[in-house]
Parts: structure tokens; sequence; C-alpha cells
């Protein structure tokens, strides 16, 4: 066992220590952002085409909303774009 995980041991030792450095390592965990569901997300929005992007802004609730799958729709129709002429980056 290194000298640091003798240290921290005994530091852990006194109850109150050990329920400090508990509650930072919850505080770390729920602050960790979850790369691989923002990864899921971006696939399904890619797998979207123009007219699911047109049915969402027709049924969307707020105007934020709005006007967040009308950015979507406009990157996947530019991304289509530069398929379709070549300019794949």
């Amino acid at each position: 066992m290194s000298d640091l995980q003798e240290l921290t041991n005994e530091m852990l030792q006194d109850s109150e220590l050990k329920k400090e450095y508990e509650a930072l390592q919850l505080e770390m965990d729920r602050d960790t952002l979850d790369i691989k569901k923002y990864s899921d997300i971006y696939k399904e929005i890619s797998k979207l085409s123009g007219q699911d992007t047109l049915q969402l802004v027709l049924e969307c609730e707020t105007e934020d909303e709005k006007d967040f799958y009308e950015m979507i729709g406009d990157y996947l129709l530019q991304k289509k774009q530069r398929e379709v002429l070549g300019w794949n980056k």
C-alpha cells in the first residue's frame, strides 16, 4: 500500500472526515457528464428526416423548443447537402 493510500485510510478513520469525503464523492458522481447518454441522443437525432423535424417544429410546445428543432433540421439539411455535393469533412 502506498503512503498516500495509508494516509487516506488513516484520515478516513475519523468519522467526520469520512462523512465529508463521502459527500464529496457523491457530488463528484452527480457532476460527471454521461458521455454515452449524449452520444446516444446524437445518434438518434442524426436519424431524423426532414419530415420528422418539420413535424417536431409544428407540434412543439414552446418557442425555444421550436427554435431547437429548426436548428436541428437546418443542421441535418446542410449535412445532407455536403454529402450530395461531395464536401464531406
